[in-house]
């Protein structure tokens, strides 16, 4: 039996590669789809302009529906919007600088089809590239990296990109009740650790998206950063308390692990060291990943140096 999918892409400033995306949608193979772009522009900027423009294309187009937010809300919201909306029985996301394969939906929609009752979800592997070059290769294979996935993401052992590479049942969806909407980061994984609480997850092992990688835009704030991982940790506490011991240090040494290096890379040595002591209290950071973020520390020092010599010489 035929299902409507709905495919749900939020777009803020990206006019320019919105159409890759939308068209990657238009061209599944699976043919019972609808595509909802959830503009999150201001109303009044320049993006929005832009984009209302680019999507009188679509205007004959039954398949592609268009809303728009009054303000710039985030991702979550955008979401959320695209949700309420959605008339299909499955639900896929798609960033609005990415794109899927042929074949993404079909291959997925056959997958959840053919899992036990309690798989509403089902992901894929995925290629990122950044500057028209391959940068990974995603390599899930097997029944390890099927079913309950909450340890495995709280620890930061498994990078999975559930975002758009996630197929999900509608009714899962509604009965988390979507997206948080505070969370400005983190948004996939708080929405993915909730779902984890009633359902699994399948997972198809063909390669079918595309993520395009940006090395310069929407890098974390170290400040903002720490916050929203503090307050990702805190709302899952009880979960994570529920794990061994060894698993409960893991957890805390990658993730604070995880904050030194943002902190590292945003040039702030102070506070990018007092995370990289308190992942260390929970257990021992190897010397290559010591190594690595202190060297990312002296490379971004360098490039502001650079910057600053280039702006007194004019």
């Amino acid at each position: 039996m035929i299902s409507l999918v709905s495919i749900i892409i939020p777009t803020y400033s990206r006019c320019d590669t919105l159409e890759r995306a939308v068209e990657s949608c238009l061209n599944q193979t699976y043919r019972d789809i609808e595509v909802i772009i959830v503009d999150d522009n201001n109303s009044n900027s320049l993006a929005r302009r832009d984009t209302v423009e680019f999507m009188k294309k679509y205007n004959n187009n039954k398949r592609v529906i268009y809303i728009k937010h009054e303000k710039n809300k985030n991702g979550a919201a955008a979401r959320n919007s695209g949700i309420k909306f959605a008339k299909g029985k499955y639900i896929a996301f798609l960033d609005d600088d990415d794109e899927f394969y042929s074949d993404k939906i079909k291959k997925q929609v056959e997958r959840i089809i053919s899992s036990p009752t309690e798989y509403k979800a089902v992901y894929c592997n995925y290629e990122k590239f950044m500057s028209k070059k391959k940068v990974h290769q995603s390599s899930f294979i097997g029944v390890a990296n099927e079913g309950d996935l909450t340890y495995e993401l709280l620890a930061n052992t498994i990078n999975a990109c559930l975002g758009s590479s996630l197929l999900i049942e509608k009714e899962a969806v509604d009965l988390i009740n979507g997206f948080d909407e505070s969370f400005i980061r983190h948004q996939d994984l708080e929405f993915i650790i909730r779902y984890f609480q009633h359902y699994k997850i399948s997972l198809v092992e063909n390669t079918l998206v595309k993520i395009h990688a940006h090395p310069h835009s929407n890098l974390p704030n170290g400040s903002k950063f720490e916050e929203i991982k503090m307050k990702y940790l805190d709302k899952f506490k009880n979960i994570i308390d529920s794990f061994s011991r060894e698993k409960v240090k893991k957890i805390y040494m990658n993730n604070y692990f995880q904050i030194a290096s943002i902190y590292m890379k945003s040039c702030d040595f102070a506070k990018g060291l007092e995370y990289l002591k308190r992942a260390e209290q929970y257990g021992k950071v190897g010397f290559k990943k010591k190594g690595f973020i202190f060297l990312r520390y002296i490379i971004n020092k360098l490039k502001i140096r650079q910057i600053i010599k280039v702006i007194f010489k004019f």
